[in-house]
Protein backbone atom coordinates (compact mmCIF):
# COMPACT_ATOMS: atom_id res chain seq x y z
CA UNK A 1 0.00 0.00 0.00
CA UNK A 2 0.89 3.47 -1.05
CA UNK A 3 2.22 5.75 1.98
CA UNK A 4 -0.34 8.67 1.05
CA UNK A 5 -3.24 5.59 1.02
CA UNK A 6 -2.25 4.30 4.00
CA UNK A 7 -2.14 8.19 5.91
CA UNK A 8 -5.22 8.60 4.44
CA UNK A 9 -6.77 5.75 6.22
CA UNK A 10 -4.96 6.60 9.84
CA UNK A 11 -6.60 9.53 9.26
CA UNK A 12 -9.95 8.28 8.67
CA UNK A 13 -9.39 6.23 11.70
CA UNK A 14 -8.69 8.68 13.99
CA UNK A 15 -11.49 10.75 13.00
CA UNK A 16 -14.01 7.99 13.37
CA UNK A 17 -12.76 7.67 17.18
CA UNK A 18 -13.22 11.20 18.10
CA UNK A 19 -15.48 11.73 20.58
CA UNK A 20 -18.91 12.49 18.36
CA UNK A 21 -19.16 15.69 20.17
CA UNK A 22 -15.89 17.37 19.20
CA UNK A 23 -16.11 16.13 15.64
CA UNK A 24 -19.35 17.83 15.32
CA UNK A 25 -18.43 21.18 14.37
CA UNK A 26 -15.75 19.81 11.86
CA UNK A 27 -18.62 18.58 9.40
CA UNK A 28 -19.20 21.91 8.20
CA UNK A 29 -15.67 22.52 7.31
CA UNK A 30 -15.71 19.16 5.59
CA UNK A 31 -18.61 20.10 3.65
CA UNK A 32 -17.32 23.27 2.36
CA UNK A 33 -14.52 21.41 1.35
CA UNK A 34 -16.54 18.61 -0.37
CA UNK A 35 -18.54 21.35 -2.30
CA UNK A 36 -15.20 23.15 -3.68
CA UNK A 37 -14.12 19.48 -4.88
CA UNK A 38 -11.93 18.31 -2.67
CA UNK A 39 -12.07 14.54 -3.23
CA UNK A 40 -10.86 13.25 0.70
CA UNK A 41 -13.37 16.02 2.06
CA UNK A 42 -16.31 14.25 -0.85
CA UNK A 43 -15.14 11.22 0.30
CA UNK A 44 -15.29 12.12 3.83
CA UNK A 45 -18.92 13.68 3.98
CA UNK A 46 -20.55 10.94 1.82
CA UNK A 47 -19.56 8.51 4.54
CA UNK A 48 -20.42 10.15 7.64
CA UNK A 49 -23.04 10.19 9.62
CA UNK A 50 -24.54 13.45 9.24
CA UNK A 51 -25.99 11.87 5.85
CA UNK A 52 -28.96 9.87 6.20
CA UNK A 53 -30.78 9.84 2.85
CA UNK A 54 -28.73 7.00 0.89
CA UNK A 55 -28.99 9.11 -2.49
CA UNK A 56 -27.00 11.97 -1.42
CA UNK A 57 -24.23 9.86 0.35
CA UNK A 58 -23.80 7.66 -2.93
CA UNK A 59 -23.80 10.98 -4.85
CA UNK A 60 -21.11 12.43 -3.44
CA UNK A 61 -18.94 8.97 -3.08
CA UNK A 62 -19.12 9.11 -6.72
CA UNK A 63 -17.85 12.69 -6.87
CA UNK A 64 -15.15 11.52 -4.88
CA UNK A 65 -14.58 8.17 -7.07
CA UNK A 66 -14.58 10.05 -10.40
CA UNK A 67 -11.45 12.15 -8.99
CA UNK A 68 -9.47 9.24 -8.29
CA UNK A 69 -10.27 8.70 -4.54
CA UNK A 70 -9.15 4.39 -3.68
CA UNK A 71 -11.71 4.11 -1.10
CA UNK A 72 -14.92 6.32 -2.87
CA UNK A 73 -13.88 3.68 -5.86
CA UNK A 74 -14.41 1.00 -3.41
CA UNK A 75 -17.45 1.67 -1.99
CA UNK A 76 -19.19 2.99 -5.70
CA UNK A 77 -18.54 -0.68 -6.21
CA UNK A 78 -19.71 -1.68 -3.54
CA UNK A 79 -22.91 0.51 -3.81
CA UNK A 80 -23.27 -1.27 -7.75
CA UNK A 81 -23.07 -4.99 -6.33
CA UNK A 82 -26.31 -4.47 -4.46
CA UNK A 83 -28.67 -3.88 -7.28
CA UNK A 84 -26.46 -6.73 -9.45
CA UNK A 85 -30.18 -8.73 -9.73
CA UNK A 86 -33.20 -7.07 -12.46
CA UNK A 87 -33.24 -5.59 -15.21
CA UNK A 88 -30.06 -3.41 -14.68
CA UNK A 89 -27.98 -6.48 -12.76
CA UNK A 90 -25.52 -7.42 -15.39
CA UNK A 91 -24.56 -3.34 -15.95
CA UNK A 92 -24.15 -2.98 -12.19
CA UNK A 93 -22.46 -6.41 -11.87
CA UNK A 94 -19.94 -4.50 -14.43
CA UNK A 95 -19.86 -1.50 -13.18
CA UNK A 96 -18.72 -2.73 -9.70
CA UNK A 97 -16.18 -5.13 -11.45
CA UNK A 98 -14.82 -1.60 -13.08
CA UNK A 99 -15.01 0.59 -9.64
CA UNK A 100 -13.45 -2.11 -7.77
CA UNK A 101 -10.54 -2.70 -10.62
CA UNK A 102 -10.12 1.41 -10.48
CA UNK A 103 -10.02 1.09 -6.20
CA UNK A 104 -7.00 -2.31 -6.98
CA UNK A 105 -4.95 -0.63 -8.90
CA UNK A 106 -3.87 1.96 -6.26
CA UNK A 107 -3.58 -1.16 -3.91
CA UNK A 108 -6.84 -1.21 -1.82
CA UNK A 109 -6.61 -5.00 0.14
CA UNK A 110 -10.55 -5.08 -0.09
CA UNK A 111 -10.92 -4.16 -3.50
CA UNK A 112 -8.18 -6.78 -4.64
CA UNK A 113 -10.01 -9.60 -2.76
CA UNK A 114 -13.02 -8.46 -4.98
CA UNK A 115 -11.38 -9.20 -7.91
CA UNK A 116 -9.83 -11.90 -6.87
CA UNK A 117 -13.46 -13.32 -6.60
CA UNK A 118 -14.68 -12.05 -9.76
CA UNK A 119 -12.17 -14.09 -11.46
CA UNK A 120 -13.48 -17.35 -9.70
CA UNK A 121 -16.78 -16.96 -9.81
CA UNK A 122 -18.43 -14.15 -11.88
CA UNK A 123 -19.90 -15.09 -15.42
CA UNK A 124 -19.49 -10.74 -16.00
CA UNK A 125 -15.13 -11.33 -16.98
CA UNK A 126 -13.90 -14.78 -18.16
CA UNK A 127 -12.79 -16.83 -15.12
CA UNK A 128 -8.85 -16.81 -14.85
CA UNK A 129 -7.22 -18.96 -12.25
CA UNK A 130 -4.20 -16.87 -12.65
CA UNK A 131 -5.61 -13.88 -12.02
CA UNK A 132 -7.80 -14.93 -9.11
CA UNK A 133 -4.56 -16.25 -7.29
CA UNK A 134 -2.27 -13.07 -8.09
CA UNK A 135 -5.23 -10.26 -7.11
CA UNK A 136 -5.66 -12.06 -3.86
CA UNK A 137 -1.74 -12.33 -3.54
CA UNK A 138 -1.42 -8.50 -3.51
CA UNK A 139 -4.43 -8.34 -1.00
CA UNK A 140 -2.45 -9.91 1.56
CA UNK A 141 0.32 -7.93 0.88
CA UNK A 142 -1.82 -4.01 0.80
CA UNK A 143 -3.59 -4.86 3.98
CA UNK A 144 -4.02 -1.75 5.79
CA UNK A 145 -1.66 -1.77 9.60
CA UNK A 146 -3.97 -2.82 12.66
CA UNK A 147 -6.57 -1.54 13.48
CA UNK A 148 -8.02 -0.71 10.63
CA UNK A 149 -7.79 -4.12 9.07
CA UNK A 150 -7.59 -8.25 10.41
CA UNK A 151 -3.80 -9.26 9.57
CA UNK A 152 -4.88 -12.06 8.54
CA UNK A 153 -7.93 -12.60 6.78
CA UNK A 154 -6.63 -12.42 2.82
CA UNK A 155 -4.06 -14.69 3.92
CA UNK A 156 -6.88 -17.41 4.55
CA UNK A 157 -8.93 -16.33 1.68
CA UNK A 158 -5.73 -16.85 -0.37
CA UNK A 159 -5.53 -20.36 1.72
CA UNK A 160 -9.23 -21.14 0.35
CA UNK A 161 -8.85 -20.84 -3.46
CA UNK A 162 -5.60 -22.89 -4.11
CA UNK A 163 -8.01 -25.84 -3.66
CA UNK A 164 -10.05 -24.42 -6.40
CA UNK A 165 -7.50 -24.16 -9.26
CA UNK A 166 -4.58 -26.50 -10.59
CA UNK A 167 -1.37 -26.38 -9.56
CA UNK A 168 -0.37 -25.15 -12.85
CA UNK A 169 -2.21 -21.83 -12.30
CA UNK A 170 -0.70 -21.53 -9.24
CA UNK A 171 2.59 -22.18 -10.07
CA UNK A 172 2.39 -20.01 -13.06
CA UNK A 173 0.84 -16.95 -11.11
CA UNK A 174 3.78 -17.12 -8.27
CA UNK A 175 6.38 -17.11 -11.04
CA UNK A 176 4.76 -13.67 -12.41
CA UNK A 177 4.17 -12.19 -8.80
CA UNK A 178 7.99 -12.51 -8.22
CA UNK A 179 8.88 -9.67 -10.50
CA UNK A 180 5.08 -7.74 -10.94
CA UNK A 181 4.26 -4.61 -9.57
CA UNK A 182 1.12 -2.97 -10.13
CA UNK A 183 3.25 0.14 -11.12
CA UNK A 184 4.89 -1.66 -13.96
CA UNK A 185 1.03 -0.83 -15.86
CA UNK A 186 1.82 2.65 -16.00
CA UNK A 187 -1.86 3.16 -15.45
CA UNK A 188 -3.12 0.91 -17.83
CA UNK A 189 -5.72 -1.42 -16.06
CA UNK A 190 -6.49 -4.61 -17.67
CA UNK A 191 -8.92 -5.89 -15.82
CA UNK A 192 -11.37 -2.47 -17.29
CA UNK A 193 -9.93 -3.74 -20.71
CA UNK A 194 -11.25 -7.51 -20.22
CA UNK A 195 -14.87 -5.74 -18.96
CA UNK A 196 -14.89 -3.48 -22.17
CA UNK A 197 -13.66 -6.24 -24.73
CA UNK A 198 -16.60 -8.70 -23.10
CA UNK A 199 -18.91 -6.07 -23.88
CA UNK A 200 -18.26 -5.91 -27.63
CA UNK A 201 -19.33 -8.52 -30.59
CA UNK A 202 -18.73 -9.28 -33.82
CA UNK A 203 -22.28 -9.60 -36.16
CA UNK A 204 -20.08 -10.14 -39.47
CA UNK A 205 -17.22 -9.02 -42.01
CA UNK A 206 -18.58 -7.31 -45.12
CA UNK A 207 -16.50 -7.84 -48.25
CA UNK A 208 -16.98 -5.25 -51.27
CA UNK A 209 -14.66 -3.82 -54.29
CA UNK A 210 -11.75 -5.95 -52.01
CA UNK A 211 -12.19 -3.82 -48.97
CA UNK A 212 -13.21 -5.45 -45.60
CA UNK A 213 -15.85 -3.79 -43.11
CA UNK A 214 -16.16 -5.43 -39.44
CA UNK A 215 -19.97 -4.80 -38.54
CA UNK A 216 -19.54 -5.28 -34.07
CA UNK A 217 -22.57 -3.80 -31.96
CA UNK A 218 -24.63 -2.71 -35.00
CA UNK A 219 -21.66 -0.18 -36.05
CA UNK A 220 -19.39 -0.76 -39.12
CA UNK A 221 -15.89 -0.31 -38.89
CA UNK A 222 -12.99 -0.28 -41.13
CA UNK A 223 -9.16 -1.02 -40.69
CA UNK A 224 -7.54 2.06 -39.27
CA UNK A 225 -10.42 3.82 -38.52
CA UNK A 226 -11.85 4.76 -34.90
CA UNK A 227 -15.65 4.29 -33.16
CA UNK A 228 -16.73 5.09 -30.29
CA UNK A 229 -19.23 2.83 -28.30
CA UNK A 230 -21.41 3.63 -26.05
CA UNK A 231 -21.13 0.93 -23.42
CA UNK A 232 -22.47 -0.55 -20.20
CA UNK A 233 -19.07 0.80 -18.02
CA UNK A 234 -19.32 3.91 -20.07
CA UNK A 235 -18.02 4.90 -23.99
CA UNK A 236 -15.06 3.28 -25.13
CA UNK A 237 -12.91 3.96 -28.48
CA UNK A 238 -11.40 1.33 -30.53
CA UNK A 239 -8.57 1.49 -33.45
CA UNK A 240 -9.36 -1.22 -35.70
CA UNK A 241 -6.16 -2.77 -36.42
CA UNK A 242 -6.71 -5.42 -38.75
CA UNK A 243 -10.26 -7.06 -40.51
CA UNK A 244 -10.02 -10.78 -42.10
CA UNK A 245 -12.57 -12.77 -43.56
CA UNK A 246 -13.83 -14.13 -40.76
CA UNK A 247 -12.15 -11.38 -37.43
CA UNK A 248 -11.15 -8.14 -36.42
CA UNK A 249 -8.83 -6.98 -34.25
CA UNK A 250 -8.88 -4.15 -32.02
CA UNK A 251 -7.20 -1.68 -29.87
CA UNK A 252 -8.53 0.45 -27.30
CA UNK A 253 -7.18 3.48 -27.98
CA UNK A 254 -4.47 5.10 -25.73
CA UNK A 255 -3.40 1.58 -24.34
CA UNK A 256 -1.43 -1.22 -24.97
CA UNK A 257 -4.53 -3.76 -25.02
CA UNK A 258 -5.53 -5.43 -28.35
CA UNK A 259 -8.38 -8.01 -28.91
CA UNK A 260 -9.23 -10.18 -31.70
CA UNK A 261 -13.35 -10.58 -32.20
CA UNK A 262 -14.15 -13.97 -34.23
CA UNK A 263 -12.32 -17.21 -35.37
Amino acid sequence: MNHSLRNFLILVFLLATQNAWSAAPDIARIKAAAEAGDRDAQYLYGTSIYLTKPDEKIAWIRKSAEQGHPLAQYELGEYHLRYRSGKQGLKNRRLAILWWSRSAMQGVAKAQARISNAYLSEATIPRNEVNAYIWMSLAVKSEPPFPLGNPNIYRERLKIIVPKISSASVTEAEAILRTFRIGDLKGHNPIEAELVFSQLALQGIIESNDEKVAAVNGTRIRREETRTFDLDTGPATFLCEAITSKSVGLRIVGTPFVRTLGN
